[in-house]
């Protein structure tokens, strides 16, 4: 069972009553890249994470960011590449890595009691 994390939306200005102290969302941390650091921007504007969130949110866009590289390079290198040894087309080894980030890219979500934004996932 996935333990519950405390997280709750940043306040927006004109609907907080009196003085309310937010910390400044966190920087994405620097093994992110590109969508990575995107994603990690857009959660941690809108979401305050507690102290066991911030590892899983960084876990989770690392696999976005993993899943990405082997969707570029499956488009570049096609879906499927000859074994040298047998001389048999097989399956590309990066659509391997592309489907485990992208299940693993979901159960992180899943345990920070996130949805996948649909425009981000198809």
């Amino acid at each position: 069972m996935a333990e519950v994390l405390p997280i709750r939306p940043r306040a927006v200005p004109s609907q907080v009553v009196g003085p309310v102290e937010t910390p400044d969302p966190p920087a994405p941390p620097s093994s992110l890249r590109g969508e990575g650091a995107e994603l990690w921007r857009s959660i941690v504007d809108q979401w305050v994470l507690g102290p066991d969130g911030l590892p899983l949110l960084r876990a989770a866009c690392e696999t976005w960011d993993r899943y990405r590289e082997a969707e570029v390079v499956l488009r570049e290198e096609g879906p499927t590449v000859l074994n040298p040894d047998s001389g048999l087309t097989c399956i590309h080894p990066a659509h391997q890595v592309a489907r485990d980030n992208l299940r693993e890219f979901r159960q992180l979500f899943r345990q920070l009691h996130l949805e996948v934004p649909s425009e981000v996932v198809p």
